[in-house]
């Protein structure tokens, strides 16, 4: 029987926003659609024709995961 591990909340998180960008990256991409992304009413980055800007991959996503030291 395998150990139970329990996520952090900030990991569980990180986890579902990449799981959600990911899934409109894949939908941008199908249907030619942007999405921008706000986190507190301030812009965090977009997604444009399937392709994560810098300011989402680096910026939100990325300094989050640098956060956690991952």
């Amino acid at each position: 029987m395998g150990s139970l591990i329990t996520l952090p909340r900030w990991v569980r998180h990180l986890i579902e926003v990449i799981a959600l960008v990911n899934a409109l990256r894949d939908f941008s991409g199908q249907q030619n659609l942007p999405f921008e992304f706000e986190l507190d009413g301030e812009f965090v980055g977009s997604i444009t024709d399937g392709k994560l800007d810098r300011c989402l991959s680096e910026g939100l996503i990325g300094e989050w995961k640098r956060q956690l030291g991952e």
